[in-house]
């Protein structure tokens, strides 16, 4: 099971390495919801880690729209990421009426020269979420969707998640929002995720917390060998 954890520095990707991540979003601004970091502070965590680096592309935090101008960043953003050493780029994008921006996507997708894409949770403000997931799946470089179930948290949002995850992919489902050790074997149970993404739940008064991306790290592995038989 991929055990994905936010980080904003080298330090934090560092720990979280070593805790037992698979996989590194790295953002800044992290209490803003994630924004495009700097091509200094990519370039450092790819060179501290030996895991795959995702890097957000997000311009702004009003919304899931963007302007032409909006666009343009995001587009370098991307190359950015790619030419620091990324493995995968972040982004997600709207239509005033709720409905995937393909055309955005595309340039996105273009921009990163095919890096794999996690659609964020722009998706959980998808006025049909069984639509837009039907229509990621067009776009092979979707190779995952974040959600928390268009719910304030996965546990809240289990049922579609549920849902989601049994359709199949690609892309595949990664479980978010809310998920600590203490709920992580219940959404796993309810959903049958076999993808989480922590941010806070991998956190202690805002910092990074190898204690519990451990914690974490041990209850995915021991779900997976039980369902492994």
């Amino acid at each position: 099971m991929l055990l994905e954890v936010i980080v904003t520095g080298p330090d934090e990707a560092r720990i979280a390495t070593a805790a037992g991540a698979d996989r590194l979003e790295l953002v800044a601004a992290l209490h803003r919801g994630g924004l495009t970091p700097g091509l200094e502070i990519i370039a450092e965590v790819v060179a501290a880690v030996d895991i795959p680096v995702h890097v957000m592309a997000r311009p702004h935090d009003r919304d899931f729209c963007y302007r032409e101008d909006e666009i343009c960043a995001a587009e370098e953003a991307a190359a950015a990421a790619r030419s620091a050493g990324a493995h995968g780029v972040v982004f997600g994008a709207l239509d005033a009426a709720g409905n995937i921006d393909v055309a955005c996507l595309e340039r996105i997708v273009a921009a990163s020269a095919g890096l794999p894409m996690t659609f964020h949770r722009a998706f959980d403000e998808t006025r049909d979420p069984l639509a837009a997931l039907d229509v990621l799946a067009t776009l092979p470089a979707v190779t995952t969707v974040l959600t928390s179930g268009q719910a304030t948290s996965a546990w809240h949002g289990r049922d579609l998640l549920k849902t989601l995850i049994a359709r199949g992919g690609p892309p595949a489902i990664l479980a978010g929002v809310g998920i600590t050790a203490d709920n992580v074997l219940a959404v796993l149970e309810t959903t049958g995720a076999k993808n989480i993404h922590v941010g806070n739940g991998a956190r202690t008064d805002g910092h990074i917390d190898g204690a519990k991306i451990q914690r974490l790290r041990t209850l995915l592995t021991d779900a997976e060998r039980i369902l492994a038989g």
